[in-house]
């Protein structure tokens, strides 16, 4: 495999050529290994212990990627979700927004930044590879470029981030740090370990519908934006209605009792415990009861299957995954 005339720049074709040892026909392979990040919630830190945030820690789009000191700070918070093609996106916790190199540009030294997401093309498409020293190692995938400090300038707060030629080196090395029973306040799809999403029946925005499972579609119906109260406790209210995921008549401690939408009322029956475990799910347990968001029947694969409060008993009908809204 060979490129035409030894010519890099872009739109330039393969062909086949005698095999003469020139970088016209040096390819990397890179391997997308779909098990090496589990989908979550991570800070990035280098070696030094600085993390990936944004300047000034501002959440807009456009807002450029840099490295600054490790905080509590939710625009330290990325959630890696792997995607069909085996790459992963990137998405701020705080802001909602994705990790993109600016313009898919393939050119070394271009700058990373905040963005809606955008899957037609790969500026947000990320390969994730290991090194030898348990760090990670971030390539475009739109380039094989490699998430990079600026400079090599690792010990440096505020040094912006940008797409460079692997290098194996501390730039472009990275440790990530799961972030353990925090759920960052934010708008998700929430899903079951059969790849379904927990939606409102019906599209149907009125008090009183129940919610259940359906086939992932990005609708609104399947929009929950989750709050961590000043209790520790989270709310999680569907935006296009404003209505909350709601215990039905007030049952928080009858088993079986169905979930619906229902108008906010600051009530026990519209607070959720949410905990990790260990496979980094989440069980969403009734504030003031110890049942749990339980899938009926564990129908986790069947789309229009109840949701409901069932006694806590670790089954994947009772594990969630924060996803991408």
């Amino acid at each position: 495999m060979d490129i035409t005339g030894g010519n890099i720049i872009d739109g330039t074709q393969a062909q086949l050529w005698s095999n003469n040892g020139t970088s016209a026909q040096n390819w990397s392979l890179i391997s997308h290994n779909s098990s090496l990040v589990t989908n979550g919630f991570y800070t990035l830190t280098d070696s030094p212990g600085l993390a990936l945030d944004t300047v000034n820690s501002q959440t807009a789009s456009g807002t450029l990627a840099q490295i600054a000191n490790a905080t509590d700070s939710t625009t330290q918070t990325w959630q890696f979700a792997l995607q069909p093609d085996g790459t992963y996106t990137l998405r701020n916790a705080i802001s909602g927004l994705f990790l993109g190199v600016i313009n898919a540009s393939i050119t070394p030294g271009t700058n990373i930044q905040l963005g809606k997401q955008d899957t037609s093309t790969c500026a947000q498409k990320w390969i994730v590879t290991t090194n030898s020293n348990s760090t990670y190692t971030l390539l475009s995938a739109c380039s094989g470029l490699a998430v990079d400090i600026t400079g090599g300038a690792v010990s440096t707060p505020n040094t912006l981030i940008q797409v460079y030629a692997a290098n194996s080196t501390g730039s472009q090395q990275w440790t990530l740090n799961p972030v353990k029973n925090n759920i960052p306040t934010g708008t998700y799809s929430i899903q079951s370990l059969g790849n379904l999403a927990l939606d409102i029946t019906g599209g149907n925005m009125s008090n009183g519908t129940k919610t259940q499972l359906w086939t992932i579609n990005g609708t609104v119906s399947q929009q929950w934006q989750v709050t961590k109260l000043s209790d520790g406790n989270y709310s999680i209210q569907n935006p296009a209605s404003g209505n909350y995921l709601d215990v039905t008549g007030g049952t928080i401690s009858t088993q079986g009792t169905l979930t619906q939408i229902w108008p906010g009322n600051s009530t026990c029956s519209q607070e959720w415990n949410i905990t990790e475990n260990n496979d980094l799910t989440y069980t969403l347990q009734q504030a003031c009861s110890n049942l749990v968001l339980d899938i009926a029947w564990g129908g986790i694969t069947v789309p229009g299957t109840s949701s409901r409060l069932w006694a806590a008993n670790g089954s994947g009908s009772q594990k969630w995954v924060f996803g991408n809204p």
